[in-house]
């Protein structure tokens, strides 16, 4: 493989075309940011940068203040979104810990945007911390997004028809035709809306089913969602020069329609789709454009990084006040508060990583800017031209280090946190060195406290190249560069290019600075990228530990998952973690490097070993992946970047409420008694099993294995293995001293849970042999005060419920419903169901995309059992067996 197709792999991992199917709509994104942000740059090169500049100092500090306030009363409005959508589903929270909770999560999702910041959404966890569970999530979140985009077109329709010329810009239609229209797609949205608020009617869109709440919740909802847009609307007004003159009405339809492209170009902020159509309908003279531009800008500081700003700080005080040895205050961290607290501080780490990135790119920005002049006279006494030279590179190479830098961050690795912080102390000393930026230096030291006291989040030990390559991540960093370019050609557009200009240190110079400090900036990145790009495979280093059967049973019996023992089949590998007290048990194959369930042992060990198994697929460049992973550590997994689907629900009975009496239980005493008539009887053996045993568990196999002319199967499945059945009890069926079935019985610590794997019989056995099997076991087991008995998962089941449903789940619904010919998914769930289980999901974490098939292809070749294999289906339906 050439070093060409070696990049193109490392970076898309995948053909261009499938490529471009799987991330279209970022592509797209990309797209749209660089059609806004270049017809910025085309309307602005009539503009001298200087003016832009001087429109931003002359902003009245009365101006500042109002746009303050408006912003606060917006937020406000925002914390009424989800007091509503609260009413609306029956729950509620106190009102300080909505407001603390609701402005975190909106200031630091209106800045996030992008889900590459994030391994789960921010919103979502602020619901969580409210007790929602999954369904609530949705339902909120939806009515939310609702309410907007009907006050937002209610706004910008009202706006029109009161003045159709607000658009005419961007239009090219007469204003008759606008007001009409206007009229026309308002009446139909309010009566819509209206009719199927009154008559609970829900309505398609695409393949989503619409439908509103009752009239009361709607028009609280509507209130709350005009007074944020009208707010937000305000705020920028009040920062557009007074030479505009504009009136709201006009201006507020165009901040309308600026919105919803902002918000459909999936663009963090809308950055670039926003400015550009407020430009272009606010610039009606070129004299206007400095004015407008400035505005747009202190509205971005304001509306957004202030908010972001402040929502981080507020985050890291009750984190230093959690790790504060001088005082507790523990009331902040209980009831409904304490679990606000706790959900929100993950966020926290995203945040960190965003602001990081934002450092990054201002510092990038900050060098390729003119310094003016007279300024550049007053230091020139004060300041060498090498010093002053030598720090601009160092701040744009610092800059394009944090870019990289941030990514590693999001996923709490530490040598990031330190790296981080060394570079931004050199960076403060260079701007210090120049003695320009003072503002800017002390923006740095409050981004160093916030990371001081965040430290102990960042507790993972992954190498920093883990991971680097998520492609939102480049098309995110991309996006960085194009806008530093665009800046530069408008900066210094008056300057022709000349190679020489790179080699010019005069003082009072910009342009060979900025060039200078833009190239160190991109080169910088750039090396880091293909570094890590191109890196070899590192078979040798980062090997699997030899299995040590003392330290991990050990391990296995201080735990509650039967299914670790799936260990001792002898087929997969295992990765220890540091302290020995946990262990990932996995497969490769091809590309892939497959764990069999969750981690087992120690979880405050779960979050280095599941870094440690990353880092060693990484290093082979191959693909991690968690198969049947449970919801448990869902948000572990999230937060490391994994997408999860799922794969079915395993069947959970409660062995204290499990027994012989009652109507509920007839069936169990009905077929424990007819088994007791037709002479069977249920036994267990424990190990070391003799020879004669295992000889006749032997010609109970093989023939089960002919009836169903079936193969020994493996890694989330057993095999038929003397050495692999000496490690386990075995649960014995017999029809005059004549074993006739079988199953061997994993369990975990005393107390704890347990399951079975092998589960064979004779040809000849009776019906309910497995039945009488599965009765007899779980009694004996409730005798000895276990706690629940895994019947194992039924593949496919419960995809229906996801409300969100992609690829993998319509496939996976069509097979569970049409796949009847290759196995009865539908019988074995209603099998299962006789037991009266509680169902839990069980997962597949991938790093999304088409990884998921991938993933499932490979588990299907190592199982070796077609489909089914692929679903790791443990105990097939007894009917089967």
């Amino acid at each position: 493989m050439g070093p060409g197709k070696t990049f193109r792999k490392a970076i898309l991992g995948y053909s261009p075309v499938v490529f471009l199917r799987m991330h279209g709509s970022i592509v797209i994104s990309f797209l749209l940011f660089g059609f806004g942000s270049f017809s910025v740059y085309k309307i602005l090169t009539s503009v001298n940068f200087h003016d832009v500049v001087t429109q931003l100092h002359q902003i009245a500090l009365v101006s500042i203040a109002l746009a303050v306030l408006t912003t606060f009363f917006g937020y406000l409005a925002l914390v009424g979104y989800d007091w509503s959508a609260l009413r609306f589903i029956g729950r509620s929270a106190p009102l300080p810990v909505l407001i603390l909770g609701s402005f975190t999560a909106y200031a630091m999702g209106n800045t996030v945007g992008l889900a590459v910041f994030s391994g789960g959404a921010v919103r979502y966890r602020f619901y969580r911390g409210l007790g929602l569970d999954t369904s609530d999530v949705a339902v909120v979140s939806s009515f939310c997004a609702m309410s907007f985009g009907i006050g937002v077109t209610i706004v910008g329709f009202s706006a029109l028809i009161y003045h159709p010329t607000a658009l005419s810009s961007l239009l090219p239609l007469s204003p008759e035709v606008i007001r009409g229209g206007s009229l026309v797609l308002l009446f139909l949205i309010i009566t819509l809306g209206l009719w199927s608020s009154i008559s609970k009617h829900f309505f398609m869109l695409g393949r989503y089913r619409i439908g509103l709440p009752e009239p009361l919740n709607l028009g609280a909802q509507i209130l709350f969602s005009l007074a944020d847009i009208l707010f937000a609307a305000m705020t920028l007004y009040i920062l557009l020069p007074d030479a505009l003159a504009i009136p709201f009405t006009i201006f507020v339809a165009l901040f309308a329609a600026a919105s919803v492209a902002g918000v459909l170009s999936h663009i963090p902020g809308g950055i670039g789709v926003f400015e550009g159509v407020m430009i272009t309908g606010l610039s009606t003279s070129p004299d206007l454009i400095p004015g407008v531009a400035a505005g747009l800008l202190a509205y971005r500081v304001i509306y957004y990084l202030f908010p972001f700003i402040l929502s981080l700080m507020i985050l890291a005080g009750l984190e230093a006040v959690q790790h504060s040895r001088l005082f507790t205050a523990k009331f902040l961290f209980e009831g409904a508060a304490g679990n606000l607290i706790h959900t929100m501080q993950p966020v926290m780490i995203t945040g960190l990583s965003v602001l990081i990135f934002i450092t990054g790119a201002i510092l990038i920005l900050n060098g390729i800017l003119p310094v003016p002049k007279e300024l550049l006279q007053e230091l020139q006494p004060i300041i060498s031209t090498s010093f002053f030279e030598v720090s601009n590179v160092i701040v744009g190479v610092t800059g394009g280090v944090l870019v990289i830098l941030a990514n590693a961050l999001r996923r709490r690795v530490r040598a990031a946190l330190w790296l981080t912080l060394a570079l931004l102390l050199v960076a403060l000393l260079s701007l210090l060195v120049q003695r320009l930026d003072y503002d800017l230096a002390a923006f740095l030291l409050l981004i160093m406290i916030l990371m001081w006291v965040a430290r102990h989040s960042f507790y993972r030990k992954s190498r920093l190249t883990t991971k680097t390559f998520s492609n939102q991540w480049l098309v995110l960093i991309g996006g960085l560069f194009l806008s530093a370019f665009l800046l530069f050609l408008f900066a210094h557009g008056d300057v022709s290019y000349q190679h020489q200009n790179w080699w010019d240190f005069a003082f009072d110079h910009n342009t060979p600075r900025a060039m200078r400090t833009f190239g160190a900036a991109a080169i910088g990145s750039l090396l880091i990228l293909l570094t890590m790009a191109l890196r070899p495979a590192q078979g040798a280093s980062g090997q699997a530990d030899e299995l040590d059967y003392s330290i991990i049973k050990a391990v296995i019996n201080q735990q509650d998952n039967p299914d670790a023992n799936f260990v001792f089949t002898g087929d997969k590998q295992t990765l220890l973690s540091e302290k020995k007290d946990a262990f990932i048990m996995f497969a490769k194959r091809g590309r892939s490097f497959i764990s069999l369930g969750d981690p087992v042992g120690n979880p405050a060990s779960f979050p280095d070993l599941i870094d440690d198994f990353v880092d060693l697929a990484d290093r082979e460049n191959c693909r991690a992946a968690f198969y049947q992973a449970g919801a448990v550590l869902l948000p572990l997994y999230i937060d490391i970047g994994f997408t999860m689907s799922k794969l079915g629900e395993e069947a959970l009975v409660s062995l204290a409420e499990f027994g012989l009496e009652g109507p509920r239980n007839r069936y169990f005493r009905q077929t424990s008694n007819r088994a007791t008539r037709e002479g069977l009887s249920f036994e267990i053996s424990a190990p070391p099993h003799g020879e004669n045993l295992l000889y006749n568990l032997k010609v109970v196999s093989d023939d089960w294995l002919s009836s169903k002319h079936a193969q020994e199967k493996s890694f989330s499945l057993g095999r038929f293995e003397q050495t692999y059945l000496q490690h386990f009890a075995l649960a014995l069926v017999k029809k005059d001293d004549e074993v006739i079935a079988f199953a061997n019985i994993m369990k975990s610590r005393a107390g704890g849970n347990v399951t079975i794997d092998l589960m064979r019989h004779i040809a000849a056995a009776p019906a309910a042999t497995m039945d009488y099997l599965f009765i007899s076991l779980m009694l004996q087991l409730k005798n000895e005060g276990y706690r629940e008995f895994s019947l194992g998962m039924a593949p496919l089941s419960g995809l229906e419920q996801t409300r969100h449903k992609r690829l993998w789940d319509h496939l996976g619904i069509a097979l569970y419903h049409l796949g009847g010919h290759l196995y009865n998914f539908e019988g074995l769930r209603a099998y299962k169901d006789k037991f009266h289980p509680i169902w839990q999901p069980r997962y597949m974490a991938t790093w999304g995309g088409v990884d998921p098939l991938l993933i499932a292809t490979d588990v299907n070749a190592i199982v070796s059992g077609g489909i089914i294999g692929a679903m790791g289906f443990r105990g097939r339906h007894p009917h089967e067996e």
